[in-house]
C-alpha cells in the first residue's frame, strides 16, 4: 500500500518538467500551516518541530490520498521515503518556517 500511496504523493508533487518537486512539496506544506488554526495553537502552545509537521504531514497526506484513515505511521514511513530520496532534507524548508513562527511567537 505504502508503494500506492507514494506513487500518488509523487504525482500530486511532480512539477512541469515531470520530476517531483520538494519546492512544491514544501510551499503546500507550509500553505496549509500558515492556514491551520490548529497549527497555530500548536505553536503558541510551544509543541515541537517534528510534532507540528508530524500533524501536518497527516493531515495533508489524508486530503492527498483520499485516505481519512490513514495512521500517523504510514505517513510517517511516507515521509520517510520521500525524505531518503531527497539528499538536502524533503522537508527543510518546512521546518525552518515552522521554527521561524515559533522564534516569533516568543517574541510577542
Amino acid at each position: 500500500m505504502n508503494e500506492k500511496y507514494y506513487s500518488a504523493l509523487e504525482a500530486f508533487y511532480t512539477d512541469k518538467s515531470g520530476k517531483l518537486s520538494y519546492e512544491l512539496l514544501n510551499k503546500d506544506l507550509i500553505k496549509f500551516a500558515h492556514s491551520s488554526s490548529y497549527v497555530r495553537a500548536m505553536i503558541t502552545n510551544r509543541e515541537s518541530v517534528e510534532t507540528i509537521r508530524n500533524y501536518v504531514l497527516v493531515m495533508k497526506f489524508r486530503h492527498i490520498l483520499g485516505d481519512k484513515n490513514l495512521t500517523e505511521e504510514t505517513a510517517l514511513q511516507l515521509a520517510g521515503m520521500l525524505d531518503d530520496a531527497y539528499s538536502k532534507g524533503a522537508f527543510k524548508a518546512f521546518n525552518d518556517e515552522i521554527r521561524k513562527k515559533q522564534n516569533a511567537n516568543k517574541k510577542k
